[in-house]
């Protein structure tokens, strides 16, 4: 079962006043109406509308899955005394029936109609009732994956439904019409997008060009061993960065020398030039998927697993320069390379840009992080960082979390 599309026709048709694409947040009110063109002559009709959250793990089945799909509600609110009477619309009639509506959204999930879940199926812990995710609405979201034949679907997403139920012709008969509302995330305003997370390693250069003024070491040989020259690459980063903020997020390099460096090389910095950085996005989605346990009566869990990633395209950024990006020294050491302040980097929801250039743009949609019940996106990046030391070139790659915040 796919997400619910917008439907209705002549017979019922949901009309809301906000323009196409408008998102909404818990509290808002969502004004409109429930409209019929068609005739219709009917003793006794009754028109309602309901407002649904949900989300849903929708596998896609074959001959051999005992994977079964299941539905979490985090809101059903119905709204009943919209119309209840006779009911009559001419076939010659210029003005459609029109009921029209006012339907407030709650400022949190409805805990009566929350599906009830094991600490072990959860992805927010059952034994903290004050835990954001019990208080707030996820954003609408899906993802889909499809392995070999098999193919899973996870979303959550909001709807209004209008229903006609009506005698008519004798018989008794139900019309739906539905309208998806997009919810905006929460926003995570405990979070401090100033805080910086660090990610390092370790790496060695063994070469006779590491010692200054050494062109033929066969002729100049003073030491029985090929220098080393040992340091570490720091990488700083947010622990936290929202989308579409337009603050620049540092972004710092760091080289520091080790101890460990030869002793012809002690108090020597070898020229390091940074040939570019990498900077990719890795989004994980899990599912909380259930089958039939060989215990009757009992369900076995396990996690289905999105992953998708997209690379920010922060190395383009490197090309353009005319002359070698070659890390300045001072009496401490090398200097640190904010590459954030030096090219304005800044998170927008259509990917990173440098000032007002978008560089690269995203194959799948960049999500904040959040957690409902049965589903839970995240996010990593994974840093490349491309050296040449003292003519040697090399690469170090690493990741680390970053906690993506939805935007204003």
């Amino acid at each position: 079962m796919p997400p619910v599309p917008p439907t209705g026709d002549e017979h019922l048709k949901l009309e809301v006043a906000a323009p196409p694409g408008w998102s909404f947040v818990a509290g808002d009110t969502i004004i409109g109406s429930i409209v019929r063109h068609a005739p219709i002559r009917s003793p006794d009709a009754k028109v309602s509308l309901a407002l649904v959250g949900r989300a849903r793990i929708n596998p896609e089945l074959d001959d051999f899955s005992e994977f079964r799909s299941h539905t979490c509600y985090l809101l059903y609110r119905v709204q009943d005394a919209l119309f209840r009477g006779p009911l009559h619309h001419a076939q010659d009639s210029e003005e459609a029936l029109n009921w029209q509506f006012s339907m407030q959204i709650p400022s949190e999930p409805d805990q009566t109609v929350i599906k009830e879940h094991s600490g072990s199926e959860s992805f927010i812990p059952l034994d903290d009732p004050w835990h954001p995710g019990h208080h707030t609405f996820p954003g609408s979201f899906f993802s889909s994956r499809k392995h070999l034949a098999f193919r899973t679907e996870g979303f959550i997403e909001y709807y209004l439904r209008a229903r006609l139920e009506c005698i008519f012709g004798g018989s008794k008969r139900t019309m739906d019409a539905t309208w998806p509302i997009i919810m905006r995330h929460p926003v995570d305003e405990s979070v401090n997008l100033q805080t910086l997370r660090q990610i390092s390693a370790m790496r060695r250069i063994k070469s006779w060009s590491l010692v200054p003024g050494m062109k033929d070491p066969k002729k100049t040989i003073r030491w029985s061993r090929t220098p080393e020259f040992y340091f570490r690459v720091k990488m700083s980063y947010p622990e936290a960065a929202q989308i579409d903020n337009p603050q620049t997020i540092p972004v710092i390099l760091e080289i520091v020398p080790d101890l460990e460096t030869s002793a012809p090389l002690k108090g020597t910095l070898p020229r390091i030039q940074v040939n570019w950085v990498s900077m990719v996005l890795l989004s994980s989605c899990h599912l909380a998927r259930e089958r039939p346990s060989a215990l009757p009566g009992m369900r076995a869990h396990r996690n289905e697993v999105h992953e998708w990633q997209y690379d920010f395209g922060l190395d383009r950024l490197f090309k353009v320069f005319d002359t070698p990006l070659v890390l300045s020294t001072d009496e401490k050491g090398y200097k640190p390379f904010n590459m954030g302040r030096m090219f304005q980097l800044a998170l927008r929801s259509d990917g990173l840009v440098a000032g007002t250039r978008l560089l690269a743009h995203p194959a799948t949609g960049i999500h904040p992080d959040f957690a409902s019940h049965d589903i839970k996106h995240c996010n990593r990046v994974q840093w490349t960082v491309s050296l040449t030391v003292a003519g040697e070139a090399e690469e170090v790659t690493g990741s680390g979390p970053l906690k993506l915040i939805a935007p204003a």
